[in-house]
């Protein structure tokens, strides 16, 4: 696995994790998982896709907290001083997954803010439950590659 494939798989999977952290803190059950899948160019890893599942039928204003939560952990492990105006800056450039749009429509500016604070203060146990992924993924992907490859 290149680096740049290692640094993308991380990314996704702080990206689910805060999902799923942010579920549980307002109060439902959440897991999330990460799988790679094929580009027509043939690279073995080229793209990660990740989602994660909550339970439960959440206020809507936690839907949009809980939805805008991938892109705050994102921002924040690229920059760990952000803000909301920076998560801003962040969507505006990169665009919400459709199931992240769907889920954060209608937001405002003050639920950038509530997420920011809220994944901030997440963060520790969002970096551990993703980077015990990522090492157990890369784990996998090594049992089964070829020894002399």
């Amino acid at each position: 696995m290149s680096p740049e494939d290692l640094f993308t798989l991380k990314g996704v999977c702080i990206h689910e994790a805060s999902h799923a952290a942010i579920a549980r803190h307002y109060g439902y059950a959440a897991d999330w998982k990460v799988f790679p899948f094929p580009t027509s160019d043939g690279e073995d890893f080229p793209l990660w896709q990740g989602f994660t599942k909550f339970y439960g039928n959440p206020r809507r204003k936690a839907e949009r907290i809980i939805s805008l939560a991938g892109c705050a952990a994102e921002t924040l492990w690229m920059n760990p001083d952000s803000d909301a105006s920076d998560l801003d800056s962040f969507i505006f450039a990169y665009g919400l997954t459709e199931s992240d749009e769907a889920g954060a429509r209608g937001y405002h500016f003050q639920d950038l803010e509530t997420v920011v604070e809220l994944v901030k203060n997440h963060m520790p146990a969002i970096e551990q439950d993703a980077l015990l992924r990522v090492r157990m993924f890369v784990a996998d992907v090594a049992s089964i590659s070829p020894i002399n490859s």
